[in-house]
């Protein structure tokens, strides 16, 4: 086992004690149990900052550009993607934690990360793309992005009928863990729109690269990729036109979320498990 693995499988273990301990920390403030913002205490920050800045470095060093014989490849394999999204699960955290009546969904965002971090044992560096240049990197980084992010949305419209559920059979317990029904509402849509945008942008710079469908092993991606960007616009469009919320919601956005899974990761996984071959 060499450095950079164990490096990984250490920074998979802290994101997972940093979610625990936030969990615990916040189950306490909702059973009024010896709770004070100090129970949050600079370790934690700690744990949660050292952990960060490790996946980051890590993503760095696995999953970013890499030289061969003085040309620049991307190095583009199936770990390599899952842990790009888990660097984007990781900064939606942070941004939950630093919001006090959010920190909850900041403790399902870290697991997933941690998850994620895995995926860096397996960045085989001979799926790389034999085309490069920033314009093909911000394409696939935004392709990432927006799965990332309506992934979280997906995840939200799911938290959104249990909090509800939870409201009803206990509101003091339910209300101090997890936000108000209203905040998840705001948050999961303004996910949704943000990956939404990311996606229609990533769709329109991938048809710079689209050069024979066939031959680049691209055509269910993209048509898995148009259906899923049709099912978030639709489920946009019933937001701002009827106002739907709460299962509805749900139904669009997991529909869409799975769409976009296999798009992205589906295809990829039968390219290289299975056919041994990679997007060109």
């Amino acid at each position: 086992m060499d450095l950079v693995t164990i490096l990984i499988i250490i920074c998979s273990l802290l994101l997972l004690c940093s979610a625990l301990w936030l969990f615990n920390s916040l189950r306490n403030r909702a059973l009024n149990t010896d709770f004070t913002e100090k129970n949050q205490s600079n370790s934690l920050r700690l744990v949660i900052s050292i952990s960060a800045f490790l996946y980051f470095a890590l993503v760095a060093l696995q999953a970013l550009p890499f030289s061969q014989d003085g040309n620049n490849f991307l190095q583009f394999s199936l770990g390599s993607a899952i842990a790009v999204v888990g660097l984007v699960y990781l900064i939606i955290g942070l941004y939950f934690y630093t919001r006090a009546n959010m920190q909850a969904l900041a403790v399902f965002l870290l697991v997933l990360t941690a998850i994620c971090c895995l995926g860096l044992l397996s960045t085989d560096t001979s799926f790389n793309l034999s085309k490069n240049g920033w314009a093909l990197y911000l394409h696939l980084i935004l392709s990432l992005c927006s799965y990332a992010c309506l992934s979280v949305a997906a995840l939200l419209t799911v938290i959104e009928p249990w909090q509800s559920r939870r409201l009803r059979l206990n509101p003091a317990t339910a209300s101090g863990f997890l936000p108000s029904l209203e905040t998840l509402d705001k948050e999961t849509f303004q996910l949704i729109l943000i990956g939404f945008c990311l996606l229609t942008i990533a769709l329109l710079s991938g048809f710079f690269f689209l050069e024979n469908i066939s031959t680049q092993h691209l055509p269910h991606k993209v048509i898995l990729s148009l259906l899923s960007w049709l099912v978030f616009g639709v489920l946009l469009l019933g937001r701002w036109k009827l106002g739907w919320r709460g299962k509805t919601a749900m139904r669009f956005a997991l529909l869409g979320f799975f769409l976009l899974l296999l798009a992205y990761f589906g295809s990829k996984w039968v390219l290289e498990v299975i056919l041994n071959r990679s997007w060109n």
